[in-house]
């Protein structure tokens, strides 16, 4: 059983924005992505789920560093000012690798 090194991107964001998010991830040519409902606490505020307003949604994708880090930055500079967003990167080791690599590169979000 061969493990390929790769990252995992990890997005809570606003679920207001969330096809956005998954429309700049499909345009930077990740092969794909999670997404499921979330709720905590931060810095702007409670975000439980229970209005519109307040709900959250964790999205995560697995790709190289090089593509996850440029994935990042694109969605910190669209939507970093004006929306509640934490974005991470995690070390993975996946198995069958070539499941996770871009076709074509990696477009910056825009």
């Amino acid at each position: 059983m061969s493990m390929s090194p790769r990252k995992i991107l990890t997005i809570v964001v606003e679920a207001s924005i969330e096809r956005l998010v998954a429309r700049d991830l499909e345009r930077a040519g990740v092969t794909g992505f999670t997404a499921v409902e979330a709720r905590g606490f931060g810095e702007r505020g409670r975000r439980e789920g229970d209005w519109d307003q307040s709900r959250s949604v964790r999205i995560e994708t697995i790709c190289g560093e090089e593509q996850a880090v440029e994935i990042a930055n694109g969605l910190l500079d669209r939507f970093g000012r004006d929306y509640a967003i934490v974005l991470w990167l995690q070390e993975v080791e996946v198995l069958r690798g070539s499941k996770f690599e871009a076709d074509g590169g990696g477009a910056k979000p825009s």
